[in-house]
């Protein structure tokens, strides 16, 4: 017999199906398993009749539940008798009754009346036999085009009729995880030995590290805002002066510099002459370079005027729109947008040949005021940021380098590395990279031959002056390496440090080797020397059960034993969100914990407050000066949540945002103006508190809890006060000008009212103010040289009587 007739002997017979023959498929609503051992549930077997051939192999059935779905292939159907699934209480119809049909063979009705016989038996789901598999295997999931076994060969090599043996049970994860820590502690002891570049470390393993000196924080100590009292400053100030007390070592000499360079400008013989900034002025300025962030809105559309030139449709929302124009005009607001780069260049950095000589001595600054303006944590968190600029004519736009980091949401512009605060969140130090020629002079990197040794050990010897706590350091995969950690030890810093690219004397491929086919929460710990006979540790961390990390850390950074596991979420076999505590060390733990500090602050200054979108020019320093801004602001946001200026009371979901924050800053720079650049108000205040007459104000306005923004309405109030002092029930008594009025010829003038108190004793003075705690009637001299010296606005204070009644702060 030919090869040929062999393979057709072999052939399975076709089935045949005519129109009105029965069917039966796996094409039922799911339901449970007959297998108890399987999860999994199948699809109900149901029942019909073939009404048409719709194409090769495929057919069209009629459902017994009177639903005619789409066609069906012939290998997901199954032939079954006439009477098969008819209901108990229904005799089926008999082929002989059938009028239209011609008398039967005897032998067809025996077999008929037989098949319907079986067919009124009890029709009860039979009993699960261990083993047994769904005849059609169409579970959940599976497709219904695939072949189903209807003539009884078994594909599973078993005997017709053959019980299957049972299924092999999946481990789970308590197993696995056991079976893979006893695997780690088979290799106990084990050395491995990593050569780099004529060297050689020799990593051990170990069962745990855990030393008795780590350096841990210390939660007693006081962290944040040093040189700074919130009760020193009313309600309506205090976020102003945290901004500037963040911002400046003193804004008026930022001022000074602003106004030589508008003098040096006006000199030129054929330049526009531009007016110098007065101190209210410039803060107003930055007021409303601050507060536009609240409208969500860009550069001259907070000019009424630019609005209607343009032609734009006015609607009214619940949110007024921005006029600045009342505050400055669009033209000075240029004017100080143009020179206030200006205010950050230093001749003596561009007599040294420093190609960031226009803005380094502005990052200098920011870091000299972050090191005596604040108290630092022993545990500081470095990473990068981005200050995002575009160029359009040149390469680099103007600058000296740009950067490009396809990772970042802003991935072109100035890099620069950061380091942020682990307790508060604010910006620390900055280090403006300079790319891969200009880096290379930077301290430490020649000798260390590595730039992300040198950038981390210049970042923390940075922070680590004015007798600052700072002894340890944690950072990502850019700052992590063997060559780092051991320099950090052998200068006593302590490091924590994630490791990816830098793999020089680190023994990654060991780890990924020994954990590959473990679950996550099992770590390998090891202990090796240095090339410079530092200790260092090696851990290796299975995060899941398809992701290994590795970290490399000091011998005082932490303790590799069980710290605060993490949540695994995951889904089972119905679908259901289960939880799964995972174990991870404890070093880790705290790493994971303060890893992201620096990313956020990025997001709430680039993001959320995106100054940098706000206002979109073409000097290439200006966005360099509105990133420094920003991150100003966003320190000031951390800081006041931090030490509960704002956000006292409430619940984590209704905290201030950021935005909402930079609105009410600028709110206050531009309100408060007058009375923060007033020198007078301040010699006022000084005076009277050192004669123990009466304090200046000195806390929130009591009566009120509310604090405005420039978003807040036009009709809101607005009062300067001259100087404000308290009387003997803490009862704040401003002393503020008479509004201006308009006379019929339209001239403005300031009203004037008798002294009050000069009047009880027969002295007629015209004053020009009052006090605005007790009304327009209650106007009082103040000392000037008009006035002989007279402080009836003092005597005013003084003479309030203390009321009996305790009083109440709401």
């Amino acid at each position: 017999m030919s090869e040929a007739t062999t393979v057709n002997s072999r052939k399975r017979p076709v089935k045949r199906f005519d129109v009105g023959c029965r069917v039966s498929g796996s094409f039922g609503d799911y339901c449970a398993n007959p297998n108890p051992n399987i999860q999994r549930r199948v699809r109900a077997r149901i029942f019909g009749n073939i009404i048409e051939a719709v194409g090769h192999l495929q057919y069209k059935v009629m459902w017994d539940d009177g639903v005619s779905r789409e066609p069906h292939f012939s290998n997901s159907l199954r032939k079954e008798s006439s009477v098969a699934s008819f209901p108990s209480d229904l005799r089926p119809p008999r082929i002989q009754d059938n009028p239209e049909l011609p008398p039967q063979d005897q032998l067809i009705v025996d077999q008929e009346a037989e098949d319907i016989e079986d067919s009124q038996r009890d029709q009860e789901p039979e009993e699960h036999l261990p083993g047994q598999g769904d005849e059609s295997s169409d579970e959940e999931g599976g497709s219904v085009g695939e072949a189903v076994d209807e003539e009884g060969e078994d594909r599973m090599g078993q005997m017709p009729g053959q019980l299957q043996t049972e299924n092999p049970v999946t481990p789970d994860y308590a197993t696995k995880k056991a079976a893979a820590q006893d695997a780690i502690k088979a290799l106990l002891g084990k050395e491995v030995v990593i050569k780099h570049k004529n060297k050689t470390v020799i990593w051990t393993v170990i069962a745990d590290w855990d030393p008795v000196d780590a350096l841990v924080e210390d939660d007693r100590a006081a962290y944040g805002l040093k040189l700074f009292n919130a009760k020193e400053h009313p309600q309506n100030e205090v976020l102003a002066q945290l901004f500037l007390h963040l911002a400046f070592a003193d804004w008026q000499v930022t001022l000074e510099k602003l106004n030589d360079a508008i003098i040096q400008h006006n000199n030129k013989s054929n330049s526009k002459k531009v007016k110098l900034f007065s101190p209210e002025e410039f803060l107003t300025a930055f007021g409303l370079l601050i507060g536009a962030a609240e409208y969500g809105a860009r550069g001259s559309q907070f000019w009424e005027t630019t609005r209607d030139s343009m032609g734009g449709e006015h609607w009214e929302s619940m949110v007024p729109e921005a006029n600045f124009n009342t505050h400055m005009k669009l033209y000075r607001f240029k004017d100080f947008c143009h020179f206030i780069p200006f205010a950050y260049k230093s001749l003596t950095l561009k007599n040294n040949n420093d190609p960031w000589w226009e803005f380094a001595d502005a990052v200098t600054e920011f870091n000299n005021i972050r090191m005596s303006r604040l108290s630092l944590p022993s545990w500081l968190s470095i990473d990068e940021l981005m200050a995002s600029w575009k160029p359009r004519k040149t390469a680099t736009g103007g600058l000296p380098n740009i950067s490009f980091i396809v990772r970042k949401p802003k991935p072109l512009g100035t890099e620069m590395k950061s380091v942020a605060c682990t307790k508060t969140g604010a910006m620390l130090h900055l280090e403006i990279q300079r790319g891969k020629e200009g880096m290379k002079a930077a301290r430490h990197n020649s000798s260390m031959g590595a730039t992300s040794a040198g950038c981390t050990l210049r970042a923390i010897e940075g922070c680590a002056v004015n007798d600052q706590p700072c002894r340890g350091i944690k950072g990502d995969a850019y700052f992590g390496s063997v060559v780092c950690a051991s320099e950090l030890s052998v200068r006593n810093y302590e490091a924590l440090l994630q490791v990816k690219q830098n793999t020089g004397f680190y023994p990654k491929a060991f780890i990924e080797e020994h954990l590959k086919n473990a679950p996550g929460g099992v770590k390998i710990v090891l202990s090796g020397l240095a090339p410079n006979e530092q200790r260092l540790i090696a851990v290796g961390y299975r995060y899941s059960s398809k992701k290994t990390l590795f970290f490399v850390m000091t011998a005082k950074a932490g303790s590799t034993k069980a710290g605060v596991p993490y949540q695994m979420k995951y889904t089972d076999g119905f679908g259901n969100l289960r939880c799964r505590q995972v174990e991870r060390p404890a070093a880790i733990s705290d790493f994971f914990r303060d890893s992201n500090i620096v990313d956020c602050h990025n997001q709430g200054r680039q993001h959320d407050l995106a100054l940098e979108e706000t206002w979109v020019t073409t000097d290439c320093y200006f966005p360099l000066v509105t990133t420094l801004i920003g991150i100003s602001v966003t320190d000031a946001w951390k800081l006041a949540d931090y030490h509960g200026i704002i956000n006292f009371g409430k619940q984590e979901d209704n905290r201030m945002s950021i935005r909402r924050f930079a609105g009410i800053v600028g709110n206050q720079l531009v309100r408060r103006a007058c009375s923060i650049a007033s020198k007078t108000a301040q010699r006022f205040a000084s005076d009277l508190t050192q004669e123990g007459i009466v304090t200046a104000a000195s806390s929130f306005d009591l009566s009120s809890t509310v604090l405005s923004s420039l978003s807040s309405g036009p009709e809101q109030q607005i009062v300067i006060p001259v100087r404000s002092l308290t009387d003997a029930n803490g009862d704040a008594h401003h002393q503020v000008l008479f509004p201006l009025t308009q006379s019929s010829n339209g001239k403005k003038y300031r009203k004037t009212r008798p002294c009050k108190l000069c009047h009880e004793n027969d002295v007629k003075k015209l004053v020009g103010f009052y006090c605005f705690t007790c009304g327009l009637s209650a106007a009082y001299c103040c000392p000037s040289t008009y006035q002989d010296g007279r402080d009836c606005f003092l005597k005013h204070a003084e003479r309030i009587p203390r009321r009996n009644e305790a009083r109440v702060a709401v």
